[in-house]
C-alpha cells in the first residue's frame, strides 16, 4: 500500500482546521501522513493542531507569511509518500476519498493525477460539481480549469516534481497554473462521485479583491503559456476568452452585483456567440440562492430520466 502525503496549508483558521484534519484521519485508506504547514498564523492554530492526538501529523510553522503556494510546496518537499494529496484548511473529505482514488492509480499507471466531484457549499445552499474531462487534457486544460480545487486532487509525487510545483509568484489561479503544466506531461483521471465538501466562505470584499488578483493571474498564464495557446485554433482561442468573461460574471453574480455581472455576460457573447452567456444573462435577474435551488431540481430530474 503506497504512502499518501496529505498537505494542509493553513493561516489563521483555528476554528476550521480541526474539522479538515479529522476528515483525513477518518479515511478508509490508512497509509497516509498529514503535513500541516502553518503560514505564520497569529491565532491559536498551533495549539488546536497539537491537541489532535495522532502520530500521523507533522506540524511545520513558518515564522513569516509566504502564502499558500509556498506552504504547499514546503509540505510536498517534506513529504515521504510517492503520492501527494492537498486539502485546504476550510474544506473536508468524505471517508472513502483516498481509497477510491488510489484504486484507480493502482489500475492505471499512465494516470498521473486524479480529481473528484465536489459538494460546493454556500451559506444557504449547496450543489454538486461533477468532473467532465479526463485522459489527455494537454489542450483542453488551456480553455478552462476542468480539474478545479486542490482539495480534490491526488498526484504522483514524481509528476508534481516534474511539473515544478506551485508558482510562488502567482497571486491567484495557482492551482490552474499547475494543472496546465501537469497536463502537458501525464494523463488525468477522475472520480465522478463528490468526495469533498468545498466550503465557500468568501465575502463581498474578498471576492472583489480576488477579481483583481485573478486578472493578474490570467495575464501571467497568458504570458507563460503563450506558445501553447498559439497552437489552439481560432475557435478554441475565442472559447478561452468567452469562458473567462463568464467566469468573472459568475463571481459578480455570487455577491449580488447583477448589473456588473450582465456586463461580463454581454461581453462574453460579443466575443463569441454562445448559449452559456445567454443563460447566465437571464439567470442574473434572479437571486443566487434561487439559481442554486433550480440547478439542483434540474439535476435531479435529469438523473431520474437517465436512471
Amino acid at each position: 500500500m503506497e504512502i499518501v502525503s496529505v498537505v494542509i496549508p493553513t493561516h489563521n483558521r483555528s476554528e476550521l482546521i480541526e474539522n479538515a484534519v479529522k476528515s483525513v484521519l477518518k479515511q478508509t485508506y490508512t497509509n497516509f501522513e498529514i503535513i500541516i504547514v502553518d503560514d505564520a498564523s497569529t491565532d491559536n492554530t498551533e495549539s488546536i493542531v497539537k491537541s489532535i492526538n495522532s502520530e500521523k501529523i507533522t506540524y511545520i510553522k513558518i515564522k513569516e507569511s509566504r502564502g499558500g503556494n509556498y506552504a504547499r510546496n514546503l509540505g510536498a518537499k517534506n513529504s515521504k509518500g510517492s503520492f501527494i494529496a492537498f486539502l485546504d484548511d476550510d474544506d473536508e473529505w468524505l471517508p472513502n476519498k483516498l481509497e477510491t482514488q488510489m484504486k484507480i492509480f493502482a489500475k492505471n499507471p499512465q494516470i498521473g493525477l486524479i480529481y473528484t466531484g465536489a459538494e460546493i457549499i454556500y451559506k444557504n445552499n449547496k450543489y454538486i460539481r461533477e468532473p467532465k474531462k479526463e485522459g489527455n487534457l494537454s489542450k483542453t486544460i488551456l480553455m478552462r480549469n476542468f480539474i478545479g480545487t486542490t482539495s480534490s486532487v491526488v498526484v504522483r509525487k514524481e509528476i508534481f516534481n516534474m511539473a515544478g510545483g506551485f508558482d510562488n509568484e502567482m497571486p491567484a489561479l495557482q492551482d490552474y497554473d499547475l494543472w496546465i503544466r501537469i497536463c502537458q506531461i501525464t494523463n488525468i483521471g477522475f472520480v465522478r462521485e463528490p468526495l469533498i465538501k468545498y466550503y465557500n466562505h468568501a465575502n463581498i470584499n474578498q471576492i472583489t479583491d480576488n477579481l483583481s488578483k485573478i486578472q493578474i493571474g490570467i495575464e501571467r498564464i497568458d504570458h507563460k503559456y503563450k506558445e501553447l495557446i498559439s497552437q489552439l485554433s481560432k475557435r478554441e482561442q475565442k472559447k478561452r476568452i468567452f469562458q473567462r468573461y463568464n467566469g468573472f460574471g459568475k463571481r459578480k453574480l455570487r455577491i449580488g452585483e447583477k448589473k456588473e455581472a450582465r456586463k461580463y455576460f454581454l461581453e462574453s457573447f460579443k466575443k463569441t456567440t454562445n448559449i452559456t452567456s445567454i443563460k447566465l444573462y437571464i439567470a442574473s435577474f434572479f437571486e443566487f440562492d434561487m439559481l442554486i435551488r433550480l440547478k439542483n431540481i434540474i439535476d435531479k430530474m435529469i438523473h431520474r430520466i437517465i436512471n
